[in-house]
């Protein structure tokens, strides 16, 4: 259960994107003196194969994924940039290992606009469904 190594690497090492948020990428929550734009994600797992008859392969991932930033503009271009590293991202059906975390399957699920309550900050919230092997 390590897929935030692999969603930190895949951010962090596509260049479009480290263009616009650099390494402002962080599990669960944005520090307090952090700068803007930022991406937050959040994993849940659960087996993929409910049945355990046997040592579980892989693990499916809801990934939740949060882009923050004072304009709403930014959200829109992180959030392609996010999509591009993320969506079918899997090599062919091989997967993509990194840090270590092989990942077979990345897909878009559902994503959503918001606003923080100070009416500061503008955020996409955007899910993905993985697939991570154990």
């Amino acid at each position: 259960m390590k897929a935030g190594r692999w969603i930190f690497s895949v951010l962090k090492n596509n260049r479009p994107l480290a263009r616009q948020v650099g390494s402002r990428i962080y599990p669960i929550s944005i520090p307090q003196d952090a700068e803007y734009p930022a991406i937050v994600y959040m994993c849940d797992y659960e087996p993929a194969d409910l049945n355990k008859q046997q040592v579980a392969t892989a693990d499916n991932v809801k990934l939740t994924l949060r882009i923050w930033a004072t304009k709403y503009t930014d959200c829109e271009t992180i959030d392609e940039l996010v999509r591009d590293a993320l969506d079918f991202n899997d090599a062919g059906g091989a997967g993509i290992t990194a840090e270590g975390v092989t990942i077979l399957v990345s897909e878009f699920a559902a994503s959503k606009d918001g606003i923080d309550e100070t009416l500061e900050y503008y955020f996409r919230e955007m899910n993905f469904n993985l697939r991570e092997k154990l």
